[in-house]
């Protein structure tokens, strides 16, 4: 059973809209390994599909019915799935670390100014790089002597006659106190700053709106499957509660 799942979230000023599709499949069991597990869900045609999970959920021996989530990745257009629902407790799982921490940012675009910022990012980043290491290679050997605030009164002037400085860089660079070292540690003053003005702040943000996704997607959830549940709610196998699911010695953990 295939179900679209359209939700709101809202983080910050903006709205954001995304649509998550879950796909419903009869649970027929799991084998663990040391670093994650396998289920096997089975469709209405008797087809057996093996779902990989870096993780270790707790799979309660009455669990009949395993949504798979499925979300597409806005820049490349293709259907990907990140996660999965267990119906018997309203557990709302990822398939692997890589898409607990990416897979709201691949399904939910930024807006406005955070985008523009998030797209230049890696421009805006290796610029100040680059501006810092040019200005440092000519004047910061002066910075010892005039203090830092020297460093960011003379980047003007080194901007201005950059043209000359390329022209004659031998000769410019002979006669000036340059230093590589300098230069490289400009660099490294660049990319921090660029981080801390930049990627902080994107990152904090793209942190609430994956905690939001994630909160907002099990809600819909819980309230899409509520009525399955009143009309079939799952019962306990073989009388076992969940606290007494078993494990043979090949791994697999058995329902019956």
């Amino acid at each position: 059973m295939e179900i679209s799942h359209p939700t709101t979230i809202r983080v910050g000023k903006n709205d954001y809209d995304f649509d998550i599709i879950s796909i419903t499949k009869t649970y027929g069991g799991s084998k663990h390994f040391s670093d994650g597990i396998n289920i096997y869900l089975e469709d209405n045609n008797g087809k057996v599909e093996t779902m990989g999970v870096d993780f270790k959920p707790d799979i309660p021996p009455t669990t009949q019915h395993i949504s798979t989530l499925w979300g597409e990745d806005k820049k490349t257009k293709k259907t990907f799935r990140f996660g999965y629902y267990l119906h018997s407790n309203d557990f709302l799982g990822y398939t692997s670390q890589a898409n607990l921490l990416n897979a709201a940012k691949r399904i939910i675009p930024l807006q406005g100014f955070a985008a523009k910022l998030e797209k230049w990012s890696p421009l805006i980043t290796g610029f100040l790089a680059l501006l810092f290491a040019w200005n440092a290679f000519w004047t910061g050997a002066g910075v010892s002597h005039h203090g830092i605030m020297s460093f960011f009164t003379t980047m003007p002037y080194v901007l201005i006659d950059t043209p000359q400085l390329i022209a004659n860089f031998s000769d410019a660079a002979r006669y000036n106190n340059v230093s590589y070292g300098w230069a490289f540690m400009g660099a490294i003053a660049g990319f921090v700053l660029s981080k801390l003005f930049i990627g902080i702040p994107l990152g904090r943000l793209r942190n609430k709106m994956r905690l939001a996704f994630a909160g907002s997607l099990k809600q819909e959830l819980i309230k899409a499957f509520e009525n399955t549940k009143q009309a079939a709610p799952a019962a306990p196998i073989s009388g076992k509660p969940s606290s007494d699911a078993t494990t043979d010695a090949d791994g697999y953990q058995t329902l019956i």
